[in-house]
């Protein structure tokens, strides 16, 4: 009977040894649980005993759940064992008590060595568990560690220098576009003209936005509710601009106006010449500035608004060469003048002898820099690609313009503003964009028409910015304006012709919400200062 009392002893479950009466957790009920721990689940029915098991081992359920399952096997393990061992060593000191002259039993004996040797066997499992627990958690740890890769159109970081293993296979951390201080993934070439236009491409730029030397920006003027209605801002009644004429100004602006953002007077874009410029072109020019912004863009707030914002400014140069020296914010000779602006520089500039047009241009250049997010600049970018290996654009021949404007442009940037100029009729430089303006023949193809047969890509990039209802010509009493006027395209049948191109277009570009990390306070002269996110 004692001998049969011993052996249920060592028969009773393992979870009987380790039932806490004050809470009822199952000690040792690791090898046979029900809800092992993971990475998610901490204190499951095990009563917090396998709280070392971390989030770290693991970035998903699965992993966490083998995490778990293999540490809670090595705990259950050495539990086991020291149930057993301690079981074995209870009933051999029980035999030795009651058996005759201090011997065990022999049916105790028997039961205790089996006891023992089951124990053993125990310990070394336990053992062997807990290394391999331990090093899965170790690899596991490695593997939460390890930062995801980046998918097309992401943003990264190349400033290191080292852009393999940043982003996902196939992918490679690329300058979006020269000046514009932005990487990001991308298919390599994705945006890469021909190999034979690499050359046409200006010298001297790189990735990070750069201011050249020889400018001095100077703060924005204010913004006046005088409108499109010409003044001399020296001796305007708003005190704010006449202060700013004479101190900022120098002086030297006598002629000032502004196109309002929608909605008031509080928001604007100025345009300001000298005397160096007649009133009468200036009013011309004014008008051009009026029309683009406020009748023809298809959101006129949304533009204007994100010009103003900027601190954007129109400035009209006199004819004579070397007339932007005159400007306060000029220091030295541009080859090609001011051109177009950006963040850094928000000034832009035609001199008073040229074409609204090519004030147009440079609008929309500055539109470029200023109000299109890296998901436009991507897609026109991969437009102008296309439109060179077709054939379509040569190149406006600036390669070797260094420094030759504040806010240098590159082919692409070129590209789509030859397009805007078809967009409008003019059939300027036919020699670097083969898609001809409007036929001087009335009732004949118009530029927008022969921009959306020839290149629908560009046609659809520009139809984003501009309404393709505006019948606005430049220049009415010239050709080819005088003979075949521009004619509007339906809306809405547009945008339903360019909705397929440019969800083609927009496919490993950034997403819409992306924006540039320009940081004006940092930008100086002749120095590198726009730096990554």
């Amino acid at each position: 009977m004692l001998t049969a009392s011993v052996l249920l002893i060592l028969a009773l479950p393992v979870a009987s040894y380790m039932v806490d009466p004050r809470t009822g957790c199952k000690k040792v009920s690791l090898l046979h649980r029900g809800d092992p721990a993971d990475s998610k689940t901490i204190d499951g029915d095990d009563c917090g005993n396998v709280k070392q098991i971390n989030g770290m081992w693991a970035k998903s359920k699965k992993v966490g759940g083998l995490a778990g399952a293999a540490k809670a096997a090595a705990m259950g393990a050495e539990q086991a064992a020291t149930n057993t061992g301690d079981a074995a060593a209870s009933a051999k000191k029980l035999g030795e008590a009651v058996g005759l002259k201090g011997k065990i039993p022999e049916g105790v004996k028997l039961a205790v060595e089996a006891a023992e040797k089951a124990g053993k066997a125990a310990s070394k499992a336990a053992t062997d568990l807990t290394a391999t627990a331990d090093t899965f958690s170790g690899k596991f740890a490695d593997f939460a560690n390890t930062k995801s890769l980046l998918s097309a159109g992401d943003p990264c970081d190349a400033s290191s220098g080292i852009s393999k293993g940043i982003c996902g296979d196939g992918l490679a951390c690329t300058c979006l576009a020269q000046n514009r201080g932005l990487h990001i993934c991308m298919r390599p070439k994705l945006l890469t003209p021909p190999r034979f236009a690499l050359k046409w491409e200006r010298r001297g730029l790189i990735c990070d936005s750069r201011l050249p030397g020889g400018l001095e920006v100077m703060p924005p003027p204010p913004v006046a509710a005088s409108g499109t209605k010409v003044v001399d801002p020296r001796d305007a009644r708003d005190a704010k601009l006449r202060q700013w004429a004479l101190g900022t100004g120098r002086g030297f602006y006598t002629q000032y106006a502004v196109v309002h953002a929608p909605g008031g007077t509080t928001k604007g874009v100025p345009i300001l010449a000298g005397n160096d410029v007649s009133k009468d072109k200036m009013i011309e020019l004014v008008n051009t500035v009026q029309h683009l912004l406020r009748e023809a863009a298809v959101d006129s707030e949304t533009l204007t608004s994100a010009l103003a914002d900027s601190g954007v400014r129109i400035l009209i140069g006199g004819k004579e060469k070397g007339a932007w020296r005159k400007h306060p914010e000029v220091k030295r000779h541009f080859t090609t003048g001011l051109g177009g602006g950006a963040p850094w520089f928000p000034s832009t500039g035609v001199q008073s002898n040229e074409p609204n047009y090519l004030l147009m241009e440079e609008i929309f250049h500055t539109i470029q820099y200023v109000a299109m997010q890296p998901l436009d600049v991507c897609m026109y970018h991969k437009a102008y690609a296309q439109a060179v290996a077709g054939k379509l654009y040569t190149t406006d021949g600036s390669a070797d313009e260094i420094d030759g404007e504040p806010v240098p442009t590159v082919q692409a940037d070129e590209y789509l503003a030859m397009a805007l100029q078809r967009w409008i009729g003019s059939h300027s430089a036919p020699k670097e964009y083969h898609v001809p303006g409007n036929d001087q023949k009335l009732g004949k193809p118009t530029g927008r028409e022969n921009l959306r047969s020839l290149d629908p890509q560009a046609f659809c990039l520009i139809a984003k910015v501009f309404r393709s209802d505006d019948t606005w010509n430049p220049r009415p009493k010239a050709h080819p304006w005088k003979t075949n006027p521009n004619r509007g395209m339906d809306v809405g049948e547009v945008a339903s012709f360019c909705k397929p191109i440019l969800a083609n277009l927009a496919v490993g570009c950034p997403s819409a919400s992306l924006r540039w990390p320009h940081s004006l306070a940092g930008i100086r002269a002749g120095n590198i200062s726009a730096h990554m996110l």
